[in-house]
């Protein structure tokens, strides 16, 4: 399993369009992270090295703000899920990845 930041989540790219792209201390632009994905870049990137996606999905959430707290939680992750599952680049925060080695890189060191 493999899980990347989604440097284009809602949250950046508001920040982006304001100008401002500063690290963090933790979070999407943690100061640690060496490389920054979409969600379709971090495929990519599996699939360039050699790796076949079992199966993709984003973990993020739906913008509520102040709403969330008077909804139902079911409500609540029903949003999340459709919203990640029908635009992961913009409302996932993270990429996660199921992926195993394609035959050309099995059984080499």
């Amino acid at each position: 399993m493999v899980a990347l930041p989604n440097v284009v989540a809602y949250t950046n790219r508001l920040r982006i369009c304001l100008g401002r792209f500063d690290y963090q201390p933790s979070g999407i632009m943690d100061e640690t992270h060496l490389h920054f994905y979409t969600f379709e870049s971090g495929a990519r990137f599996l699939r360039n090295n050699g790796y076949e996606i079992v199966q993709a999905k984003a973990a993020g959430a739906f913008p509520l703000w102040r709403i969330r707290a008077f909804l139902p939680a079911r409500v609540v992750n029903s949003l999340n899920d459709i919203s990640c599952r029908l635009f992961p680049g913009v409302f996932g925060f993270q990429s996660v990845y199921i992926a195993r080695p394609t035959a050309s890189l099995v059984g080499h060191d």
